[in-house]
């Protein structure tokens, strides 16, 4: 099935959502080719290994209805990083940072939810991490995106990636129009 989709499962850059995640099946399919291609890659650096590998993870959303599944899903998708980092990096141990702000993205980007009846509840991060490390995160709400609503409800200050505070998704009560618009069209993020 993942097939019929093309390039979008091993695009790091591409946004994934599985609103009936359940523990993990297809979206770890789609962390596996994405982490393959990254591999492929070849990267020199390890900084730049791991803020590939931190975009890929947070281009991944999913819901389940289950606190099991999600908590599942969560540790088989870091599973998938350890083992890939390992055989990419090989000898390399990863940063300090790494291994928390891939748990911190995962516990904002895989989250329990209904997605049939409770869309108005479903908050995600979307994460932005720039070539010199900075991310920026904004809160969209799945109703609204569903809507044609494309703006953020919320806007968290930058930090960098080695810093990384944890944020949860703040539930939403706003009316239309409140939104903050923060990114400009032509603010650009090396991958």
């Amino acid at each position: 099935m993942l097939d019929l989709v093309g390039d979008d499962t091993s695009n790091p850059k591409k946004r994934i959502l599985e609103p009936a995640a359940g523990n993990g099946n297809f979206l770890v399919v789609v962390l596996e080719r994405r982490m393959k291609y990254i591999a492929d890659q070849k990267y020199k650096k390890k900084f730049d290994y791991e803020r590939n590998v931190l975009t890929a993870v947070s281009n991944i959303y999913g819901i389940d209805i289950m606190t099991d599944n999600v908590e599942e899903c969560r540790e088989r998708l870091f599973a998938e990083v350890q083992n890939y980092y390992s055989l990419a990096r090989n000898t390399e141990n990863p940063s300090s940072y790494f291994e928390p702000a891939v748990r911190e993205i995962l516990s904002t980007n895989i989250i329990l939810g209904d997605s049939l009846n409770g869309k108005g509840k479903i908050n995600f991060i979307e994460y932005r991490i720039s070539h010199r490390g900075v991310v920026e995160r904004r809160q969209f709400n799945l109703q609204e995106l569903e809507n044609g609503n494309h703006e953020p409800v919320k806007v968290f200050e930058p930090s960098e990636v080695r810093h990384l505070a944890p944020v949860s998704p703040e539930e939403v009560f706003y009316y239309s129009g409140d939104q903050i618009p923060i990114f400009g069209t032509t603010k650009e993020f090396a991958a």
